[in-house]
């Protein structure tokens, strides 16, 4: 009994097989109940049942390794949550699949993220990063966003809920645009994109969230809804053949647009500071996007976005980095995609020593 037991649980479940296991296996009482539990009466055919010790044989081997695999599964996100709230890291876990998020009484108000897509923003970033242009690609690149910026003050001036809800809608295109080339250029040579495509849809997403929290906050103006939709139509475009023509300088844009971002959502709380802005509570959707405090107020909404746009601006100067050494097939950092530091000037140093 303990041999076959032994055998079962020490080889990989993906080499758990028929002809392997379909010999039969004596059990107590207590191991039967042990064993019921962990593997499921339907793949256990009983073979014999003498007084406290029963004999089965394994049946469905291909769905044994389904359930196995599922009871690991469980077990260790139960071990990971428990380990969660001993630390005090997160109040939100995981939803289980298997309820069918149609339902109104599903656990998960939103539908445009779910809890695993929670995370706290990382307020110690450096928010004073600046990176000086390397060639004459990088000086193009900050001249196209100096000339944005230009546009973009004289429209909003100060009203920074309007500048955020129509910029927003624009910071959103370059990580779409950036994330489907990866995947077409991933696609045709037959090679992973080494995590790049999940960072940039994930920074497109963050940048719709963004979106979405100051839509609770400020109402676009149908003048504003109308530049919307020139001003997205036309950068679309005009990002997709940077990107094409110039992968290194589509990121550089982007890099130092978020510089620019970064500095108007200080001008922000410094506006919230002074009561020009009323520091009102904080969205319930940013509450639960950012596990803020539940009693959180405008600043702190401002605070999480700004983190993330210093985050952004990282991840690409980082990624303009790397195409500036040829770096091509270079992974994105595991911190790009977990809102972590990421260091920009890592393309620059030798590994290998």
């Amino acid at each position: 009994m303990t041999h076959y037991l032994r055998r079962i649980s020490s080889l990989p479940w993906n080499r758990i097989v028929w002809n392997t296991y379909s010999k039969p296996i004596s059990l107590s009482g207590q191991q039967t109940k042990n064993i019921a539990c962990l593997y499921s009466s339907q793949y256990l055919r009983p073979v014999s049942n003498n007084n406290n010790n029963s004999s089965y044989t394994i049946v469905q081997p291909s769905k044994l390794v389904l359930h196995t695999r599922a009871f690991q599964w469980q077990q260790a996100e139960e071990r990971t949550a428990t380990k969660s709230q001993e630390e005090g890291i997160t109040p939100y876990q995981p939803v289980a699949e298997k309820l069918d998020k149609r339902d109104k009484n599903y656990p998960w108000k939103w539908r445009s993220f779910l809890p695993e897509h929670t995370y706290k923003p990382n307020l110690q970033i450096d928010l004073t990063r600046h990176h000086e242009p390397l060639d004459f690609r990088d000086k193009i690149a900050l001249g196209i966003v100096k000339f944005l910026r230009v546009f973009a003050d004289a429209f909003f001036r100060k009203r920074y809920g309007h500048r955020a809800v129509v910029l927003e809608t624009v910071a959103a295109v370059p990580g779409m645009v950036g994330g489907m080339l990866q995947h077409l250029q991933s696609l045709r040579r037959f090679k992973p994109s080494g995590g790049w495509i999940r960072v940039l849809l994930d920074e497109a997403e963050n940048e719709r969230m963004h979106l979405m929290t100051f839509m609770a906050i400020a109402k676009p103006t149908l003048l504003e809804r109308s530049l919307v939709l020139l001003t997205q139509g036309g950068f679309f475009a005009f990002y997709a053949l940077i990107y094409i023509i110039s992968p290194k300088t589509a990121h550089r844009i982007v890099g130092y647009l978020e510089e620019e971002a970064i500095i108007s959502y200080t001008q922000y709380l410094q506006e919230i500071d002074k009561g020009t802005h009323a520091n009102i509570p904080a969205p319930e959707i940013a509450i639960d996007y950012w596990q803020l405090d539940r009693n959180a107020r405008l600043r702190d909404v401002v605070l999480a976005v700004r983190a993330d746009e210093a985050h952004h601006r990282d991840v690409n100067h980082l990624k303009a980095n790397l195409l500036y050494k040829k770096k091509y097939g270079e992974p994105a950092p595991v911190e790009a995609l977990r809102h972590g530091d990421v260091n920009p000037e890592e393309a620059f140093r030798d590994k290998s020593t």
